[in-house]
């Protein structure tokens, strides 16, 4: 894959326009409880932990890269950071009941084990909640030469795709979420990718074709192109 500055991406991880409209329903898809033991893996700067923290017991944020843990506010009580290598089994016996990866497994060498350890830590009746972005109908193609581009070898998901890794458990879900008006410069902007590839994939939106630009509602407004995503969020209990 790309190799990208860990420093820089770290620093500009917050400045990413995510946030606001789409991590309350994240928070609501996780349905957490007053009692539950919850583990984000994947944590970055511990946004979504933070989020967690208001309504769950405890959450335990894991990642394994620094420049994002340093970057954790670790105020809240609930909260412990935890390095570690999230394909890799936890040394210490380890259980929750709600297990939460957002845009995560997009970067694991197998994602099939990633979950695998993620279901094998749950409590019986535990629940998992995976998400990431996935193309609207119709521009798979673009959508993977998009992601080609900015993290070569990078996995790229569908519905279909997410399912089948939790198909084994109970209860199985999923919510498609669009994110209304997205930057495109701000999303490149914060990526900490060279300005030559940033320019590139700019470039590769500007020119899509008109299919992909009616799939993602693209606008071009003020020099910056605005889009709707998608975001497909899968649940399983084990």
């Amino acid at each position: 894959m790309r190799t990208f500055d860990g420093k820089t991406r770290a620093a500009l991880y917050s400045k990413l326009a995510w946030v606001p409209q789409y991590l309350d329903e994240f928070i609501e898809v996780c349905q957490p409880r007053s009692s539950d033991r919850a583990c984000d893996i994947g944590t970055g700067t511990g946004v979504v932990a933070h989020q967690l923290a208001q309504y769950v017991y405890s959450v335990d944020a894991v990642d394994n890269d620094d420049e994002m843990l340093k970057l954790i506010d670790r105020d809240n009580p609930k909260i412990t950071v935890i390095k570690s290598n999230i394909e890799l089994p936890r040394e210490e016996d380890a259980t929750y009941d709600l297990i939460t990866a957002r845009m995560v497994l997009h970067h694991t060498s197998s994602d099939t084990t990633t979950v695998d350890h993620c279901v094998y830590m749950l409590n019986p009746g535990g629940r998992v909640v995976i998400a990431e972005g996935i193309p609207p109908q119709g521009c798979l193609s673009f959508y993977k030469r998009i992601f080609e581009l900015k993290e070569p070898g990078r996995r790229v998901y569908t519905v279909d795709r997410l399912i089948a890794l939790i198909e084994h458990l109970h209860d199985v879900s999923f919510r498609i979420i669009i994110q209304k008006d997205m930057s495109i410069t701000n999303w490149l902007g914060n990526s900490g990718l060279d300005k030559a590839t940033q320019q590139a994939i700019f470039n590769m939106h500007l020119n899509a074709p008109e299919y992909v630009k009616k799939a993602y509602n693209m606008r071009l407004i003020k020099g910056d192109i605005i889009t709707d995503w998608q975001q497909c969020i899968v649940t399983g209990v084990r």
